[in-house]
Formats: structure tokens, sequence, C-alpha cells
């Protein structure tokens, strides 16, 4: 399965995250911009959020869309490319450092799934070729 990464900036952080959990109470969805459509993955992978250079959790990828809107909770008008994720799909995770760099919009990553005592499972990510 490839799933993708992408950089939300240290400065909006905290932002964002409020963001992610209201999206998340209210079932909305959330749109990521980037400049072009990714072609390794499909709706239904996962699209990590970083802050830093730490994975903070990650939704299922509903679509991809090219459109222009204003955003529900922050009121901000949006146009261009989108990568559409379930705000109700969020999951959270303690910090899993990246161990490789990440490109300027999204960053293709092949998950695996480590299982720990007591059955919480913990992914893995692998750059993809």
């Amino acid at each position: 399965m490839t799933d993708i990464i992408v950089k939300i900036p240290q400065k909006e952080a905290k932002t964002v995250l409020a963001e992610y959990i209201i999206a998340k109470e209210k079932k909305l969805d959330l749109n990521y911009k980037i400049p072009f459509f990714p072609k390794k993955c499909k709706r239904g992978d996962k699209c990590y959020f970083t802050v830093g250079n730490e994975v903070k959790g990650w939704h299922i990828i509903k679509d991809f869309i090219e459109d222009e809107f204003k955003c529900e909770i922050t009121g901000k008008d949006w146009k261009g490319k989108f990568v559409v994720r379930e705000g109700a799909t969020l999951v959270k995770c303690k910090s899993i450092p990246i161990p490789f760099k990440l490109g300027r919009s999204f960053t293709y990553v092949e998950t695996t799934f480590m299982t720990l005592i007591g059955g919480a499972k913990l992914p893995v990510l692998k750059r993809a070729k």
C-alpha cells in the first residue's frame, strides 16, 4: 500500500491540529492543498500528517479534487488542487520520528504495522520508491 505524508508548518501546528479535532467532532472533510495530484495512492489510503519531523496522526483519503471554496472552520478562501481527507477518521498517535527527508508538498510512503504488547499497532513508514 502506498500512502502519503504531508507537512504542517511548525508555526501553524496548534491551529491546524485544533481544526482536525473540530472536523472529527463535526464529521467534516478536510482539504490539504497540493501542487499536483498523487499518482501512486488512491481513495482509502492513508494521509499521515507531520509537525517537524514526526508523524502526529493520519486520516483516510476520501478524494482528490480541484475546487474553490471557503473553509467551514476558518472562513479562509481556497482555490486549487486538494487531497480530501475524512475528518471523522482522525487517528492521533504518539510522535513517530521520520527516518528520511520529506518532500515539499507530500511524500510517498509504504506502511507496515508493528504490533506492540497489548495489541496496539504502530505504523512503520518507509519512503516509497
